[in-house]
């Protein structure tokens, strides 16, 4: 892993099973690698490589977490991630290495066909803007 400075912390607490979050990246700005940890609860994790020029770009990585989970999970830069609270009261802590700002924020949909991911059951709450985020397009060609 490359050299992490934290400069921020965020906590995601989610008290109902099937709360789904994503699939977000950052689209601009400063580099943000994140690192990721089950606080709580249990989740599957999805995440994507999303760097056209990367040799693994596209592939998707799924992951069944729960806690007390003894690892935690480094996500680098231009990399899209989602998941989905498989059990109640799940809280996530990411730290990230540059401060989060909306503006250099986005995602796409969650059920994109591009990327088939394989969620384990279907979301009982999404947030309206993971609901309404586009389908999937190549940024950087």
């Amino acid at each position: 892993m490359p050299k992490f400075e934290v400069m921020q912390s965020n906590i995601s607490y989610n008290p109902t099973k099937g709360t789904l979050r994503g699939m977000h990246f950052q689209q601009s700005g400063p580099p943000e690698d994140k690192i990721v940890c089950l606080i709580s609860g249990s989740v599957f994790m999805a995440i994507i490589d999303i760097r056209p020029s990367s040799p693994t770009f596209m592939q998707k990585t799924e992951l069944n977490l729960f806690s007390p989970l003894e690892e935690a999970i480094y996500i680098p830069t231009g990399y899209a991630t989602g998941w989905l609270s498989t059990s109640p009261d799940t809280s996530l802590q990411y730290l990230m290495s540059a401060r989060f700002e909306d503006c250099t924020y986005s995602g796409f949909r969650f059920d994109d066909k591009t990327h088939a991911i394989n969620w384990p059951v279907k979301p009982a709450l999404i947030s309206e803007q993971d609901r309404t985020w586009p389908k999937f397009e190549v940024v950087g060609k």
